[in-house]
């Protein structure tokens, strides 16, 4: 079970809105951990900045390291969700940005960074064109994948077979592979239909066996989150659902446990998530939730999309944003106690 032992806030600025943060180890340094986050004019802005957060103590304190700004007016493209991973050895931000305030109508690409052990952002560069929200890169079976998806904009055939001019929204949650992290190919599709919105997957490597996916759908506020697995990262197959609601799961494996963490809708609240795993069926067990912090409805699209850390066996970090009664929402961190 998870208890509460603290939380502060890492960053906030009155007039701009804070958001959309994620956290990883580095591969070198036992104590050192890398933050994201992006900064805007508003919850779609027109400019934004990403920043970049280290910690030299476990996560106790943060100093910003920095900051690379994207504006619509000057640039072309506004940041939009950023992720930071290992791979290669090497820590990586992979962000994508937007062509407008508009998701519907915005071109988009996936930027890859390497980030520096100071905290720096080098050598930034189109990891691949379209997709949208990014999931971290995981390595399975000698490859590597990214989750993102992407839309399509459908005619809508009426009964008597003319078309309307009205246009429907279409969802597709793919993924890249990659052999190297320097070249990625065409993507694979998880899912792609009408009926539900699927986006926003994380792609969990379960011991190199299989890949489960955890994907929200967009078809309503209240949607379960959906669940997929696939054996060789290409063919996907849709399993049970997990009996929560909720928007942008994020998860990972450690031996035979998934943790995760999640925006849930319904109760609104950041909820930890954490299951068993039985490799010898290939599905989860015994899953519970704990929640971080509660927001209210109003706030409900300004909170979450989290990114989650195991510091030692008994203790977790979760980095958020959360709105609550402030003008704008603010960046936090959580140390959460685990026991089995």
């Amino acid at each position: 079970m998870f208890l509460l032992e603290s939380i502060s806030v890492l960053a906030e600025q009155e007039n701009k809105y804070l958001s959309f943060p994620d956290i990883v180890a580095s591969n070198k340094d036992k104590n050192k951990y890398f933050a994201v986050y992006r900064s805007g004019n508003e919850h779609h802005p027109s400019a934004s900045a990403l920043h970049i957060l280290l910690s030299n103590d476990c996560c106790k304190t943060w100093a910003e390291t920095d900051k690379l700004e994207l504006d619509i007016s000057t640039n072309g493209y506004v940041w939009n969700c950023p992720r930071l991973c290992v791979f290669n050895n090497d820590i990586h931000l992979v962000v994508d940005a937007k062509s407008s305030q508009s998701e519907g109508s915005a071109k988009f690409v996936v930027i890859q960074s390497l980030i520096s052990e100071k905290g720096k952002i080098i050598f930034p560069k189109i990891m691949f064109h379209q997709g949208m929200v990014p999931d971290k890169v995981v390595k399975f079976k000698d490859r590597l994948f990214c989750a993102n998806h992407f839309t399509l904009l459908d005619k809508i055939t009426l009964s008597d077979g003319e078309i309307n001019n009205k246009l429907k929204t279409r969802y597709v949650q793919a993924i890249n592979w990659s052999d190297n992290g320097l070249t990625w190919y065409n993507r694979s599709v998880i899912q792609q239909e009408n009926k539900n919105l699927f986006c926003e997957a994380s792609i969990v490597n379960c011991a190199d066996k299989f890949l489960l996916a955890f994907v929200r759908n967009n078809k309503s506020r209240m949607e379960h989150i959906a669940r997929f697995r696939s054996y060789n990262g290409i063919n996907w197959e849709r399993i049970e659902d997990i009996q929560y609601f909720g928007h942008r799961m994020v998860a990972f494996c450690d031996k035979k446990e998934i943790f995760g963490v999640f925006r849930d809708t319904k109760k609104l609240g950041l909820a930890l998530y954490h299951s068993k795993l039985e490799l010898n069926i290939n599905e989860e067990f015994h899953r519970e939730v704990f929640y971080v912090e509660m927001e209210k409805q109003e706030n409900l699209y300004n909170f979450g999309y989290a990114g989650l850390v195991r510091l030692n066996k008994d203790l977790f970090y979760v980095v958020y944003y959360i709105q609550q009664d402030r003008k704008n929402p603010v960046i936090k961190g959580a140390f959460v106690n685990y026991y089995d």
